[in-house]
């Protein structure tokens, strides 16, 4: 049929109107999906917001059920005669591992009738409509505390012969630990540098020690200065176990295989014997080079035919004197209840909260480090001034603060700044504690505390407990 030019016009024109409402449905279908894929995506989004919240709040429940048990550990610990009567079931308040909760709907079936509904009611009760949370609770007090290896007279330390100090305790031990793990290692210059295990203690006293002066040679910040980006030794506490990374001569590898032997979490620093000497541990070959592997099969032995606790620090040096002579050479007598206590005083809360959603699981993790509170000179607050200060009832002023003074032995082992750094140091005798402050009838600093020799009537192993202090508080 052969067609106008008109005809054939208007059927172009109907055509082309024709394509163009095609190409506006498609892109209004094109925009309606996009938009449905963007809310797709939003949902999705919201939703992961949602999960990631839930399981951080789970993961935060495990960590207050873990510091409400440390809380209960340390009132019982408070109390000697419930230490005492029940000494081989107090560290369960806090060790005793806890199964995920809440309980696996499929586990529900295999209880009784009773059971499962007790928790069924007890889910009820939580809240808690998906997820599950887990925890457990470490103990730190087995490990030595870098940051108390800050010096406090200016001293080098000859970490090689019998310490008469805490800090000085600290160093002898670590020394041990670096040269053994020297020893293991088949290339130990491949592997952690050329560099002697002195040098390396050196370099952390530089810096946790306040001042300029260095232990190690030459200047203090010489070396970090040369860093890319530059920084300098921070000359205070570790604030976290990864900051020792920064210092100077700890390689990657030495810090992986230090770390589960060291802590810069705790109050006193004092090692817990029960820890120190559980089976499969080598602090007690740090701590006492000359025990064979026979002398430490027969102390694991004989700690767990004794419930899995020394009882006193007194009954550990009485069975190490008994069995082994050497051991009354090692360290001096009243240097005991300075480096030893029974029952953990550190500790690391690990928790976990977990969603799982559409074949995917969400988790959040929460790591706190915790410690009995043990403080022996706590800070008087609203007081800045020397003068204001003298007016109180037993003081030290230091550093624009004021504190009360410490009146017996153990309160000067646990008597710090509030950032933790030590403000006073019992001396080798047992009786005395060299205050660094000033106070009316002691103007010069450092000055000198006799307490005699009542001042430890109360046993070193009873530990005095004033509440719960957080150091780190880590989220992922």
């Amino acid at each position: 049929m052969k067609l106008s030019y008109k005809q054939g016009n208007r059927y172009g024109q109907q055509g082309a109107a024709l394509l163009t409402v095609l190409v506006a449905l498609m892109l209004i279908s094109l925009m309606t999906l996009e938009l449905q894929y963007t809310s797709l995506v939003e949902r999705k989004l919201a939703y992961n917001d949602l999960n990631q919240l839930q399981a951080h709040y789970l993961a935060k429940s495990g960590v207050h059920l873990g510091i409400l048990r440390l809380a209960l550990y340390g009132r019982v610990t408070k109390n000697a005669t419930l230490k005492q009567n029940f000494s081989q079931y107090v560290n369960q308040i806090w060790s005793l591992p806890f199964p995920p909760f809440p309980m696996d709907t499929g586990a529900l079936g295999k209880l009784s009738l009773q059971e499962k509904s007790a928790q069924e009611a007890l889910l009820k009760q939580t809240r808690i409509s998906q997820g599950t949370f887990a925890y457990t609770i470490a103990s730190e007090s087995g490990k030595l505390n870098l940051n108390l290896l800050a010096s406090t007279n200016g001293t080098v330390p000859d970490f090689r012969n019998r310490p008469n100090q805490l800090n000085e305790y600290i160093g002898h031990n670590l020394l041990n630990k670096i040269e053994r793990l020297f020893q293991e290692s088949e290339d130990p210059q491949a592997e952690f540098g050329n560099v002697r295990a002195e040098e390396i203690i050196y370099n952390i006293m530089d810096w946790v020690t306040p001042g300029d002066s260095a232990f190690g040679a030459g200047n203090k910040d010489a070396w970090y200065e040369q860093q890319v980006p530059p920084y300098k030794a921070k000359r205070g506490p570790f604030f976290t176990l990864d900051e020792v990374k920064l210092v100077k001569d700890i390689s990657p590898s030495l810090f992986l295989k230090l770390k589960p032997l060291v802590t810069v979490f705790s109050e006193n620093g004092r090692i817990d014997l029960d820890v120190a000497s559980a089976r499969g541990k080598s602090t007690l070959r740090d701590m006492y080079s000359f025990f064979t592997d026979k002398d430490l099969e027969q102390i694991w032995t004989h700690l767990e035919q004794s419930g899995g606790t020394w009882g006193t620090v007194q009954n550990f040096t009485n069975y190490m004197s008994s069995n082994f002579p050497r051991f009354i050479d090692q360290y001096p007598a009243n240097l005991h209840p300075q480096v030893f206590t029974i029952g953990s005083e550190t500790f690391l809360v690990k928790s976990q909260g977990q969603i799982k959603k559409s074949g995917s699981t969400i988790q959040r993790n929460i790591v706190v480090a915790a410690a009995l509170s043990t403080v022996g000179c706590p800070e008087i607050a609203g007081v800045t001034n020397l003068q204001d200060c003298s007016n109180q009832s037993g003081f030290v002023f230091s550093d624009g603060k004021c504190y009360t003074q410490p009146t017996t032995i153990d309160q000067c082992r646990s008597c710090r700044h509030s950032s933790g750094a030590p403000m006073a140091n019992p001396q080798a005798n047992g009786t005395d504690c060299q205050v660094f402050g000033q106070n009316s009838k002691f103007p010069s600093s450092p000055y000198t505390l006799a307490f005699g020799a009542g001042a430890n009537a109360t046993s070193s192993s009873v530990q005095t407990f004033n509440g719960l202090k957080v150091y780190s508080w880590v989220e992922s």
